[in-house]
């Protein structure tokens, strides 16, 4: 795997990361940066990820400097303050242990009170699905047979269909509940013609039209 793909394999993994921490003595490399960088950028974007840095402090030999390392180690933390990104200082390994437990102890608090909200939220869902009644199977709003039964064999309190000239209009109803919509047209214009007496003639004039029985 080349060292560019191995890199972005780490910058993966830190975006998944809850603390970062970077520890620097005498120089700042290519990848730490851009690993530091990753690590910010997460934060920024989905509010988490702890980011911890740390410098030891040492005492460089004049005969010993690489001017390179130096320059890349200032402007690093030229860098972080431009940021806001405050870094400590630590003397040697007992040092570093007992700052960063001091940093990790604020941090757990906080740590398990998310937690514990998570789970109270889960809980609360629980009980709330718990309490809810049991889904009731849908009535039947009518039997099939009932509804396939036709409308001269249902027993019911209709009104009939007879007008005061004696004209019937239940063959017009049932052509109409049926959809047969040609024997309705036609059984109506036979109804109209025997309500106005206008049967012999087979027509409707104006006068029939505008006095015709309601």
């Amino acid at each position: 795997m080349s060292p560019t793909r191995l890199q972005d394999e780490y910058n993966k993994a830190i975006t998944k990361c809850d603390v970062f921490v970077s520890l620097f003595k005498t120089k700042v490399g290519r990848y730490t940066d851009e690993e530091f960088m990753t690590a910010l950028s997460t934060f920024k974007t989905q509010g988490k990820l702890l980011i911890y840095t740390y410098f030891k402090e040492v005492t460089i030999n004049p005969s010993q400097i690489n001017r390179e390392d130096l320059i890349s180690l200032q402007s690093f933390q030229d860098k972080l303050s431009n940021l806001g990104h405050f870094y400590t200082i630590y003397k040697n390994i007992e040092d570093l242990k007992y700052r960063f437990s001091e940093q990790l102890n604020k941090f757990i608090p906080t740590l398990t009170q998310t937690e514990e909200a998570e789970f109270n939220s889960i809980e609360q869902l629980k009980t709330q699905v718990e309490a809810s009644p049991e889904p009731q199977p849908p009535q039947p709003i009518q039997k099939l047979q009932e509804i396939n039964k036709p409308i001269s064999n249902q027993k019911t309190e209709e009104i009939e269909l007879k007008s005061e000239k004696e004209v019937d209009y239940t063959k017009l109803r049932e052509l109409l509940a049926a959809g047969k919509w040609k024997e309705a047209d036609q059984e109506t214009a036979r109804v109209m013609l025997q309500a106005t007496n206008r049967v012999f003639e087979g027509y409707l004039d104006e006068f029939d039209i505008d006095n015709f029985p309601c």
